[in-house]
């Protein structure tokens, strides 16, 4: 089930038993002592309502804070990775022609296959997308294995392509990691105790005139849940589900400045055939 989509469920889960709960509460009261005959809030309930109040919001807008910046890091992670794949491209063109033009059409290959198939692989939206992008990275270090013996400026370009694809590597692995959500289980049982306790006050509060206890019902739910759409939004920052994600949009820059800089050979811009078979890793 799609995870914004549960968490809304739940909201509407605990708003339920809010109003359930404030309802058991009134019985009980007036079984005991009775309540408020106004229906309206009592000094002691006021502090209470905002005691909880309070604590949920400092959660939630802590929460939020935290996450922008994930997702803000998540923006700078898909940069770099962008620009790893980059530098790899640029060193590759240092290479001796007949060496150097497989090896570039490779890394296009690679960078179109992460950015269309393998962006949000973490959701399991392309099961072979995994595939693929291994069968490409084999592919570009068996043609990088296939070098002969160079002068120190094709020995550094090599050597620059390793790395920058190894750097690339890693920031892809740690884009993926990254589309988890950060926030600890603990803490969404706070914010659902909360927002239980919350409306059952407001229900015990404002039992005696319904139209503004629905209205004050409704109004919580909806800001909580706007809230709780952008805590999730920036949580999972690759999450394709709501429109908000990052996107590959760095990587189809990248592409779109490579081929204006370096056009030629037309071959290496060709339209990539299917993943070659991963036979072995060198």
């Amino acid at each position: 089930m799609n995870y914004l989509l549960l968490m809304m469920l739940i909201l509407l889960g605990c708003v339920g038993a809010g109003l359930l709960i404030g309802i058991i509460v009134v019985r009980l009261g007036h079984n005991h002592d009775p309540l408020d005959d106004t229906g309206f809030v009592a000094d002691g309930l006021s502090a209470t309502l905002g005691t909880i109040g309070g604590l949920l919001a400092f959660v939630l807008g802590f929460l939020v804070v935290f996450t922008i910046d994930n997702y803000t890091a998540a923006q700078d992670v898909a940069a770099q990775e962008a620009s790893a794949y980059s530098a790899a491209f640029e060193a590759a063109v240092l290479l001796p022609p007949e060496r150097g033009e497989p090896i570039r059409r490779d890394l296009v290959c690679l960078i179109d296959t992460v950015r269309t198939q393998g962006w949000f692989y973490a959701e399991g939206d392309r099961p072979t997308a995994d595939d693929d992008i291994e069968a490409w990275w084999v592919q570009t270090r068996s043609d990088l294995g296939l070098l002969p013996e160079a002068g120190a400026l094709q020995e550094y370009a090599a050597e620059t392509v390793y790395s920058s694809l190894a750097e690339a590597r890693s920031l892809g692995e740690q884009r993926l990691l990254m589309n988890g959500s950060s926030v600890p289980g603990i803490i969404w049982i706070i914010i659902w105790l909360s927002v239980t306790a919350l409306v059952a006050l407001t229900y015990v509060s404002l039992r005696n005139n319904t139209f503004i206890l629905l209205t004050s019902v409704a109004v919580l739910t909806i800001v909580l849940g706007v809230v709780l759409w952008a805590l999730i939004t920036f949580a999972n920052p690759f999450s394709a589900s709501d429109g908000t994600a990052v996107q590959a949009e760095d990587l189809a820059a990248t592409l779109v400045r490579l081929q204006d800089t370096y056009p030629a050979p037309a071959s290496v811009w060709e339209q990539c055939p299917e993943p070659p078979a991963v036979t072995s890793t060198p």
